[in-house]
């Protein structure tokens, strides 16, 4: 996702990162009907955001879903599926995404967060 570019990093706080990609997700699940309940929110209060936070990150979080929902590979009921019914140790909703895109396209996924490597039949690789 791009909110996580080096670029973007230099101009934000994680804080600031975790609560616009928690938002993309939130967003970007909500336009396809993935049921992500209180999952978003939850991680979101984790880094103690406030209105002002989200509020001025809105616009970025409209533009990065909208690229997401409209990008080149096509978020499809398969991989919806299959996001849905993945043994992750957490619930975040954009990981879901990305683990069951890389395993329904027979992709590697290159990730630094430990809890995604070693996922079974998903090919991982530590990106450290």
């Amino acid at each position: 996702m791009r909110l996580h570019f080096p670029a973007r990093r230099a101009d934000t706080t994680k804080c600031i990162r975790e609560t616009e990609a928690e938002a993309v997700a939130f967003v970007v699940g909500q336009a396809i009907g993935l049921q992500t309940n209180s999952a978003s929110w939850e991680y979101v209060k984790m880094y103690s955001v406030d209105k002002d936070t989200l509020a001025q990150s809105l616009q970025h979080i409209q533009q990065v879903s909208t690229e997401n929902l409209s990008g080149t590979t096509p978020l499809t009921h398969e991989i919806v599926v299959v996001a849905q019914q993945l043994p992750l140790p957490h619930q975040d909703p954009a990981d879901r995404f990305l683990v069951a895109t890389a395993g329904v396209l027979g992709l590697t996924l290159v990730t630094a967060d430990h809890r995604l490597l070693g996922l079974g039949t998903i090919a991982t690789l530590a990106n450290r």
